[in-house]
């Protein structure tokens, strides 16, 4: 069987697959991102380790971007002026806290069991900020549409910003503990991941804006709504910016200057599950 077959029929079969994890969540406790996960571990290389190695290294990345890029998008019309007037302090408030909180327990919890501690630092700014993937599909999954299931989503979306700010933080730190010389460097490299970022995305997100709404409903807007993610995620990573930030602030400019533009987001939800099952199973 050639290598292009087998692309092929491994998608067909992850796709069927996820089918069968949608059916189980629907049917158990379990949402069906924890049944993708939990299958992914039985057919990779912890279990059974049905899938090729060159299907992973060469797919896994393109699928993560697309999906994080969707998910960004989309997480992004949940930060308006409008609602962050309505729950804004709360949700800063927790965002924040949650983040501080956990990075201070995990950190304390590996410290405590012998890691050294610069190792324990980046590890606990990595587990700080939210799963945003996961978190949004499982409250789409319930589809309970109410103030707090929106306030889980404007907290995971502005949680990973403030994940970021700390990791650099925390590799300036180590930096600083080491005196190896180049804290200044990752400052200056996180400083420009974060505002060239949230700088392109709001650029970009001016521009879409302008266009979006301007044609007629249907598959039009299906290929604005996915060539803009797409174009973002892929100018972001040749930049080298963060991928879900820039898509995340792309979509709440859209979401605050677009006059019609729930048409972008009603767009892409209908394309996004495809690839957020790809991306939990790999």
């Amino acid at each position: 069987m050639s290598e292009e077959n087998i692309v092929i029929f491994v998608v067909g079969s992850l796709f069927l697959l996820g089918l069968i994890a949608d059916i189980i969540g629907r049917f158990t406790i379990l949402p069906r991102v924890t049944v993708l996960l939990l299958c992914g571990v039985f057919i990779g290389p912890s279990g059974l380790d049905l899938l090729p190695q060159f299907f992973v290294a060469q797919w896994f990345g393109i699928i993560t971007d697309i999906a994080l890029g969707m998910i960004g998008f989309l997480l992004g019309q949940n930060i308006t002026v409008e609602k962050f007037k309505e729950m804004g302090r709360g949700v800063i408030i927790v965002s924040l806290s949650k983040v501080i909180v956990t990075f201070f327990v995990v950190f304390l919890a590996l410290f405590a069991i012998g890691l050294e501690p610069s190792i324990a630092i980046i590890i606990a700014a990595i587990a700080s900020p939210s799963a945003p993937a996961a978190i949004y599909d499982t409250v789409k999954e319930i589809k309970i549409e109410n103030k707090f299931s929106q306030r889980v989503l404007n907290i995971v979306a502005i949680d990973d910003l403030w994940g970021l700010i700390l990791f650099i933080f925390s590799l300036t730190f180590v930096g600083i503990m080491y005196q190896n010389g180049e804290w200044t460097e990752h400052i200056k490299i996180g400083g420009i991941e974060i505002f060239g970022s949230v700088l392109f995305g709001g650029v970009f997100g001016l521009l879409v804006a302008w266009i979006t709404g301007r044609i007629q409903r249907g598959e039009p807007t299906q290929a604005e709504a996915l060539g803009t993610v797409f174009l973002a995620v892929s100018i972001a990573n040749y930049l080298e910016l963060s991928p879900i930030l820039t898509t995340m602030v792309l979509g709440a400019v859209v979401a605050n200057f677009a006059h019609h533009h729930k048409r972008a987001f009603n767009a892409i939800e209908g394309f996004e599950w495809p690839f957020m099952i790809l991306f939990f199973l790999l």
